[in-house]
């Protein structure tokens, strides 16, 4: 026996199809919200471990978690194709990451100017 078969047979023996159909579910309206990239990967990895021996192909999940990921990193992430979900995963979790690096200049001169002006020394 194939191990394809021996999978679907054991899946269909001791895996309810309505199990199989409420981590579906789960799975389809899985998105990463207020989770990080990292937090969302495990809940995705640990539903889908559920549903992919009877559904979709790699890139079907890569879609799937690209879909879920929050607008910012999804736009950033959707410019490249990626091959499996691991790629995807650790260019978000860079992407996620980057902004924190980031570090915000404030101009003295600007910062002086306003401050004269509140206080009336123009």
């Amino acid at each position: 026996m194939a191990w394809a078969d021996f999978v679907e047979e054991f899946h269909s023996k001791y895996f309810p199809h309505k199990a199989f159909n409420r981590f579906e579910l789960r799975l389809a309206r899985l998105t990463q919200g207020d989770r990080s990239v990292c937090e969302y990967e495990v809940k995705f990895n640990r539903l889908g471990s559920y549903v992919r021996w009877a559904v979709e192909s790699e890139s079907a999940h890569v879609q799937r978690f690209l879909m879920g990921l929050r607008v910012d990193l999804r736009n950033r992430c959707i410019v490249r194709a990626f091959c499996t979900v691991d790629e995807l995963f650790e260019t978000a979790a860079l992407l996620e990451e980057g902004p924190k690096d980031e570090v915000v200049v404030v101009t003295p001169s600007l910062q002086t100017r306003s401050v004269k002006k509140q206080s009336g020394l123009s």
